[in-house]
Formats: structure tokens, sequence, C-alpha cells
């Protein structure tokens, strides 16, 4: 049932396996395929990528995260930013509970490698990774 549920046909009809099982509806019709190999910057909980950092918060938390103001869906993804710049305004900032968030990383990702809903004022985005990427061997820590 959850392979069915992580399963979702793109906008050619393609089939897109996601890395986690997604909530109805998501992603939303504003993401986008990635077409082309991009590069964005996740926050870190440690010095070295790890599987749990490109976990979404709701696998974190079994579906819920209300401190997170965010939909269902935007919780079911990653957070990513288009520059270490917007990235390290999050790091930095009152969103940074604890202190957790330790690094900044790059990731390469590759084409077909998800969803991705455009960038937000603050460079932040949405991703929803395909089960075929590997983000933690495509992340390098750059802070």
């Amino acid at each position: 049932m959850e392979e069915q549920a992580n399963r979702i046909a793109d906008e050619h009809g393609s089939q897109i396996q996601y890395r986690e099982s997604l909530p109805p509806d998501c992603p939303p019709p504003s993401a986008q395929a990635i077409k082309e190999q991009i590069v964005r910057y996740p926050l870190l909980e440690g010095m070295t990528p790890t599987e749990e950092d490109f976990d979404s918060y709701a696998k974190r938390n079994n579906g819920s995260n209300p401190g997170i103001p965010r939909t269902p869906c935007e919780q079911s993804g990653l957070s990513v930013f288009v520059s270490p710049e917007a990235a390290r305004r999050m790091m930095t900032g009152r969103l940074n509970n604890l202190n957790r968030w330790q690094s900044i990383g790059v990731v390469t990702i590759s084409a077909g490698a998800g969803k991705m809903n455009p960038a937000e004022r603050n460079g932040h985005q949405t991703w929803w990774p395909s089960q075929a990427f590997d983000p933690v061997n495509n992340c390098k820590v750059i802070r």
C-alpha cells in the first residue's frame, strides 16, 4: 500500500517513485519536475550528511509538526535553499531551535530527482525527492 502511495504520475504521465509516502494531491501543481542538474543547499544536523538529514518533518514527527506553519504536503518535502547565504540566514535565525542545524550542505540534484516548488522570497524551496536519487552521496558540507 505504501508503495502505491508514493508513486505519482508527473505532468507527462510518467511515474515518479518518491522517497516517502506523500499525502493526497502532493506534490502540489506548483511543483515542477527537475529537468536538469541543479545545486541546492540543505541544512544539516551534523558535520557529515546522513539519511536523517533528508527525512521530511512529517516522517520525523509521525506526520505532524505543529511548530512548523506548513501544509501536510510541504511537511512531507525537504527544505533546501537556492544559495548558501539563504541557508545561513535560516541557520542563524529564530527557527533554529536549540541550534538543531550545525552545518550547510551543497547537494547536486540530477534531472529526474523529483519535484520542487518555486523559490520563496527568502530563497527556500520544498523538494520532494525521487526514491532513485541518493541525496547523502550527492551532498558535501560547505560550513
